[in-house]
């Protein structure tokens, strides 16, 4: 499956195609002069800075669950816990499921939004589901600073575990509720002869 994005500016319009894994990566530019030629090696640099273990906003895949553990330890310093909603708010990228996963260990209840959403469209939102705490780039910061807590709470199947919200073109955004025991329910479709959707005998 390939992702593509586009964005028209006043002078250039940009398209950006592929997908994490795939054979390739790349960006369309249109309307750029033909006598002007991208730097590569800015280019390379710049693309560097968000490689693994440079920063805190790039993670490196095998510590996914210390991250969402990290995550873990800062929500429980908030008293978050089961049935309580807690608002993603980060840019496209790792740290939105890192973010979930330690939601999840917390044994409480999610909804994602990017942080290019409009902010009436945010605020909506988070009041919707009476959101108790947000994980925004300024809360990444301090959890990244915090001991992992590995482990997780034990949550029921009736439990609230993530609210998922229409874009609201035609009114205010609208949010479906999907509870923990869903997820048991998903992967017992997956559990069979490896036929995705076949129930287990």
């Amino acid at each position: 499956m390939s992702m593509d994005s586009t964005y028209h500016g006043s002078v250039l319009e940009l398209m950006i195609y592929g997908q994490s894994h795939s054979e390739t990566i790349g960006i369309y530019i249109k309307g750029l002069p033909s006598d002007v030629r991208p730097d590569a090696e800015f280019i390379k640099s710049f693309m560097a800075r968000r490689a693994p273990g440079r920063n805190i906003w790039s993670t490196p895949r095998k510590e996914a669950d210390e991250v969402s553990a990290k995550v873990y330890a800062w929500l429980k310093k908030q008293k978050i816990g089961k049935e309580d909603f807690v608002l993603v708010c980060l840019p496209r990228g790792i740290m939105i499921p890192l973010a979930m996963m330690g939601v999840w260990k917390a044994g409480a209840a999610v909804t994602v939004v990017e942080d290019t959403y409009a902010e009436e469209r945010i605020k909506f939102i988070r009041k919707d589901c009476n959101c108790k705490t947000m994980i925004d780039l300024s809360a990444w910061e301090e959890i990244m600073i915090e001991e992992p807590l590995f482990g997780f709470q034990k949550t029921q199947d009736h439990d609230a575990a993530l609210a998922v919200y229409t874009s609201g073109t035609t009114g205010n955004p609208k949010g479906a509720l999907h509870e923990y025991g869903n997820f048991k329910l998903h992967m017992a479709t997956r559990k069979n002869d490896g036929t995705n959707g076949k129930q287990m005998e």
